[in-house]
């Protein structure tokens, strides 16, 4: 994808929105609906860091020289992903049971 093309764009718009929805949603609901918000956030990062290999796999890219070595962004989304799952309320304002 290039920088600034239309997609990149489109791209940066969804995390904007997503990301400012998410920490509007972590100060304003319910406990429980965080947790599943946080769960499914969860899922889909990590279905999409499978899916990049996957699909590096089906289009006959994949190698061990690019892909096997760890990027910064596989560390980040796996550590994200498991972070997200493993959800504790650090916060210190009043309990939203």
């Amino acid at each position: 994808m290039r920088q600034f093309s239309a997609p990149h764009l489109a791209a940066l718009a969804v995390l904007a929105i997503f990301g400012a929805g998410s920490v509007y949603l972590a100060r304003r609901a319910r406990r429980p609906v965080v947790i599943a918000y946080a769960r499914g956030l969860a899922v889909l990062i990590a279905a999409g860091w499978a899916g990049e290999y996957l699909a590096d796999v089906l289009n006959g890219i994949w190698s061990v020289r690019y892909d096997l070595p760890l990027q910064l962004t596989d560390a980040v989304s796996v550590t994200a992903a498991i972070a997200l799952w493993h959800h504790r309320d650090r916060s210190c304002g009043p309990a939203r049971d």
